[in-house]
């Protein structure tokens, strides 16, 4: 029985069957996940293996392609996350959500979700904290000073511990932030991706420049 997740709070039950020797089938259960989530012909799932019986499900919708005109090249559809799902991953075209929000003057893109998710360009590594809008803070749970923890590989077990305080008009990733930094690389014109897998766990994708 694997537990699929779309959200921090959502979940479903699919029970899997070994399938001859080359293949593994979904079924009890996957019925139910694709009509409660609107999945149809043509969209793409993603699953991050968190552990070998809880994945986190990420959707692109597929939209079909318009003919090339200037209204249409003007109207492109990112990917429903506007980011790559995984590393490595080419982005997919999808539709987005009307709860994105875009604060262009620094380089943030979000979505509360579900699922819940935050892009942004790594402005300076030399900060001891990484600023991120109260309004998704607050929107995925995060409403008072804890500990999240930050991978960059959901089948890895490496992860980092970082600390968040919230203030009047913003949170921020205070204490380990620099050192995850550090220890993936991270540049100036570097672009992080945060994928809430849950509130104080989050998976890291990050695109060097």
């Amino acid at each position: 029985m694997i537990t699929f997740k779309t959200t921090m709070t959502g979940s479903w039950q699919v029970s899997g069957v070994p399938c001859n020797k080359h293949s593994y089938l979904l079924v009890h259960g996957w019925r139910r996940f694709c009509e409660e989530n609107n999945v149809k012909e043509g969209d793409i799932c993603t699953f991050n293996v968190i552990k070998t019986t809880m994945w986190h499900v990420v959707i692109t919708r597929y939209i079909p392609k318009l003919p090339e005109t200037a209204f249409a090249s003007s109207m492109k559809c990112k990917s429903i996350n506007d980011r790559p799902i995984s590393e490595g991953q080419e982005m997919s075209k999808g539709s987005i959500s009307s709860s994105k929000k875009t604060l262009s003057q620094k380089k943030i893109v979000y979505e509360i979700g579900p699922p819940a998710w935050i892009n942004k360009k790594i402005l300076n590594t030399n900060n001891r904290f990484f600023t991120l809008p109260l309004t998704f803070c607050n929107a995925i749970g995060l409403r008072e000073a804890c500990t999240i923890t930050l991978k960059t590989s959901l089948s890895s077990t490496r992860s980092w511990q970082v600390h968040v305080l919230p203030y009047k008009h913003a949170s921020n990733l205070g204490s380990g932030w620099k050192r995850f930094c550090w220890d993936n690389e991270i540049k100036e014109g570097d672009t992080c991706t945060f994928n809430i897998i849950e509130t104080t766990l989050w998976h890291v994708v990050i695109v060097h420049r």
